[in-house]
């Protein structure tokens, strides 16, 4: 049964389920990244394929942005109509957007630590460069399962109202 909300303009009619299924598609994405990063990581400081990196280089930023900007602008207005009394699920959004913030400038260094690896054939140095990956990854999916366990069932929720 969808789910229909009006949009925030009111001018018209938003599906909620729509954007659930976008909202799965980008966990998958960044999960996807999140393993091919830790693969990377664990191929340093010698098995260091410069294609695979500039290749990354080249993703993780539009991964990473594209979500957030899908989840800023469509998910959390949408999650905020439905619940707009809830305290907590804005103390939760606002604490999303600023863990956005800083996975994206965490994004923006290991797309440049990529890029130089790329370029070079291997890290400047190789520790620093896995314990930054390990960081930025293990974030991401942190993130995304606080999203899965929190968020989504928010949505189904109001499937089955």
């Amino acid at each position: 049964m969808p789910i229909y909300l009006l949009e925030p303009s009111g001018a018209g009619v938003q599906k909620l389920e729509q954007s659930l299924t976008e909202f799965r598609q980008h966990h998958r994405l960044k999960l996807k990244l999140c393993d091919a990063l830790e693969d990377f990581a664990d191929c340093l400081p010698n098995q260091v394929d410069v294609q695979s990196c500039l290749a990354l280089s080249r993703c993780i930023l539009p991964t990473v942005r594209n979500a957030q900007l899908m989840e800023e602008t469509q998910l959390f207005p949408q999650l905020m109509q439905a619940y707009p009394d809830d305290r907590r699920l804005q103390a939760s959004l606002d604490r999303l957007r600023q863990e956005h913030l800083e996975d994206d400038s965490f994004a923006d260094e290991i797309a440049c630590l990529l890029h130089d690896c790329g370029r070079t054939g291997k890290p400047s140095n190789a520790e620093s460069a896995g314990y930054m990956l390990r960081g930025f990854f293990a974030s991401i999916r942190r993130h995304v399962a606080f999203e899965n366990e929190c968020l989504i069932p928010l949505i189904e929720h109001k499937a089955c109202s």
